[in-house]
């Protein structure tokens, strides 16, 4: 079970499912063979569009990083009025990703 970047790490052919939308796509697969792919839609927590604004007027640059499908956090950061943002991430590319902007001070 996996993103899209996971099923092409490995090989696995997913063109015979349809990712549009704008939720989140988790791809299933057994021996090299993808054989569905879910949507499913998490809802931002309501308590999350304020702690965001309250960072903007902090002047405090955010950046978010997923592994989402890249609709899905577009519609995501929208909510949120997130400028910058990563999607269709792997862990270790967020895990580098976080150390960069770490260093560039960026939450």
């Amino acid at each position: 079970m996996g993103n899209a970047a996971l099923m092409k790490e490995n090989n696995i052919d997913t063109a015979h499912f349809d990712p549009s939308g704008s939720n989140m796509l988790v791809y299933v697969a057994l021996e090299n063979k993808c054989l569905a792919l879910i949507h499913i839609s998490d809802p931002v927590k309501e308590n999350v569009a304020e702690a965001m604004d309250a960072l903007g007027k902090m002047k405090i640059k955010t950046c978010m990083l997923t592994g989402d499908h890249y609709a899905s956090a577009k519609e995501t950061a929208g909510k949120l009025s997130i400028t910058d943002f990563y999607a269709d991430l792997l862990p270790e590319a967020i895990h580098q990703r976080q150390h960069r902007n770490q260093q560039h001070q960026t939450l």
